[in-house]
C-alpha cells in the first residue's frame, strides 16, 4: 500500500493529492520486489491499471469542446508566457504548456546543457558523473524539441469530435510518498470519460545526477480506469523530474530525494 502526496492534478497539470495502490494479489508481490533498497535497484518504470484515482487534488479538466481550464490554485503564479510556478514542501513545481511554455523550456534546457559543457571543460567535477547529467540533458532537449516540432499534430487527451473528457494528474517529486522508497517520481494518471482514447507519458526522475532513462510509454486505450504510468530513480540527495502529457509538462528541479 503506498500513497502519494503534493500531486498536481489537472485536465492536463497536477499539483498535490493521495495515492493508495489497489494491486491484487500478484501485483502486490510484484510491488514489494520492486521497493527494493536502491543499491539493489535505482529504476523502476510504471505502467498500472491498479492504482486508485488521486483523491483530494486541486483539479481541473479538459471539457468536451476541447478547451483546457485548471484553476488559479494549480497554475502557481505566471513567470513566463505558457509558465507558472507553484512553491510546494517538495520543491518549486513549474507547469509548461503548449507552444510558448515549450519554447521557454527549450531555452532552459539549452542553457542548463551548456552549463553541463563548461563544468566538463573546466574539470573540476566528477568526469562521469558529468557524461551522465550531459547524456540526460541532450535527451531532455532532443525531447523539448521533438515536442515543439510536433505541437500542432499532437493531440490533446481526449478527442472533442468524440465527446471525450480527460483528467490527469502529474506528479514530479520524491518518490517516498508515491512508492515507500526514498527517490525521485515523475509519474502521469489519466481517466477518460465519454469514450476512450490514446495518450503518451513522457518521463525521466534523477537523484544525484543519476536518472532513469528517458521514457515513452503509451496506452491506446484509456478509458475511466485511472492509468498511471511514468519513471522512479531510488536514491538520495538532490532530485530532478519531469513529466509531460501533451501539451503539458510539469517539472520539478528543486527537492531532495527521499
Amino acid at each position: 500500500m503506498k500513497t502519494v502526496k503534493n500531486i498536481v492534478m489537472l485536465s492536463l497539470i497536477a499539483i498535490t493529492g493521495a495515492l493508495s495502490s489497489a494491486c491484487d494479489a500478484d501485483q502486490a508481490a510484484q510491488a514489494e520486489d520492486q521497493a527494493t533498497p536502491a543499491s539493489a535497484q535505482v529504476d523502476v518504470a510504471v505502467d498500472s491499471l491498479h492504482i486508485d484515482p488521486i483523491a483530494g487534488a486541486v483539479q481541473a479538466g479538459q471539457l468536451r469542446d476541447g478547451v483546457f481550464s485548471a484553476s488559479a490554485e494549480s497554475r502557481g503564479r505566471d513567470i513566463a508566457p505558457g509558465v507558472s510556478e507553484l512553491e510546494t514542501e517538495d520543491g518549486v513545481q513549474q507547469v509548461i504548456v503548449g507552444e510558448a511554455g515549450h519554447e521557454w523550456l527549450l531555452a532552459q534546457s539549452t542553457a542548463r546543457l551548456d552549463e553541463l559543457h563548461a563544468e566538463l571543460a573546466a574539470g573540476t567535477n566528477d568526469e562521469d558523473l558529468l557524461l551522465g547529467q550531459i547524456a540526460a540533458a541532450e535527451e531532455e532537449l532532443d525531447a523539448v524539441n521533438a515536442t515543439l516540432k510536433h505541437m500542432k499534430d499532437l493531440a490533446l487527451p481526449g478527442d472533442p469530435t468524440l465527446g471525450v473528457s480527460c483528467n490527469v494528474g502529474l506528479y514530479a517529486g520524491p518518490s517516498g510518498p508515491v512508492y515507500g522508497a526514498a527517490g525521485a517520481a515523475a509519474l502521469a494518471q489519466t481517466a477518460c470519460y465519454g469514450g476512450c482514447t490514446a495518450i503518451t507519458v513522457r518521463s525521466q526522475a534523477c537523484c544525484n545526477g543519476a536518472c532513469t532513462p528517458l521514457s515513452y510509454i503509451t496506452n491506446n486505450n484509456v478509458c475511466s480506469v485511472p492509468w498511471t504510468a511514468g519513471s522512479i530513480r531510488l536514491g538520495s540527495g538532490a532530485g530532478q523530474a519531469q513529466v509531460y502529457v501533451a501539451p503539458v509538462t510539469v517539472t520539478n528541479l528543486g527537492f531532495t530525494c527521499s
